[in-house]
């Protein structure tokens, strides 16, 4: 069937909303505290908190917290749990004007991101790449946003500005999710495209690998 090039465009991206009574009474748990007070964050305000809302994942927390703490300290870390009674994880992101390093392919966040995996309600599949890519991203606090007022409102104009919204690339184990990230390095103003690799297991995927780098001329610039 050939793709409606004046449908709207609509990207897929994880939804969130700001904090509420159930995610503050999570975080003020005392297992939550410590294990955030061994990695040296503490809930002091100012800061802000948002969760992410994953309907395949309705048990789930997933919640970004940003500390600041006076002028160039602020700390950014995300918290995962797969389920009320699953171990909760502590992903740091930034910690000052710092940026922890290898956030894109830690293999704790990797880890991190399979657990919640297995208290999905659908096994994670090639139908769900798109969700499981921005998610992950989400977790890293990499994200993509877009603006309303200036997005694409086609997916003949998204084409324009964006020759690579995504390519996949199966083998024999499992498959390669790749995208360009839309807006580009804001310090080289350079396009960086991720890669997700997921392998097959057990009827479903899991994350093995991810990779964030410059645009490769000779693959990256072919339209889907």
């Amino acid at each position: 069937m050939p793709v409606d090039l004046d449908a709207p465009y609509n990207p897929v991206h994880t939804d969130s909303h700001p904090c509420v009574d159930s995610d503050w009474e999570f975080l003020s748990q005392p297992s939550t505290t410590n294990l955030l007070g061994d990695y040296g964050f503490e809930l002091t305000p100012p800061f802000k908190c948002i969760a992410a809302v994953v309907p395949w994942l309705p048990n789930a927390r997933i919640i970004r917290l940003h500390e600041s703490l006076g002028l160039d300290d602020f700390r950014d870390v995300t918290i995962a749990q797969g389920s009320p009674a699953a171990r909760v994880w502590i992903i740091p992101i930034e910690f000052g004007m710092v940026g922890f390093p290898d956030t894109v392919d830690n293999p704790h966040h990797i880890a991190a991101f399979n657990d919640l995996l297995h208290f999905a309600l659908r096994k994670p599949d090639e139908n769900l790449l798109l969700e499981l890519g921005n998610l992950y991203q989400f977790m890293v606090g990499m994200e993509e946003w877009f603006d309303p007022a200036h997005a694409p409102k086609t997916i003949r104009d998204a084409l324009k500005i964006n020759d690579v919204m995504e390519m996949t690339e199966a083998d024999s184990k499992g498959i390669t999710l790749k995208h360009r990230e839309p807006n580009g390095d804001s310090w080289t103003h350079t396009y960086l495209v991720w890669k997700f690799y997921f392998e097959r297991s057990k009827g479903a995927l899991r994350l093995s690998n991810v990779e964030r780098g410059p645009l490769d001329p000779e693959t990256d610039d072919i339209k889907r």
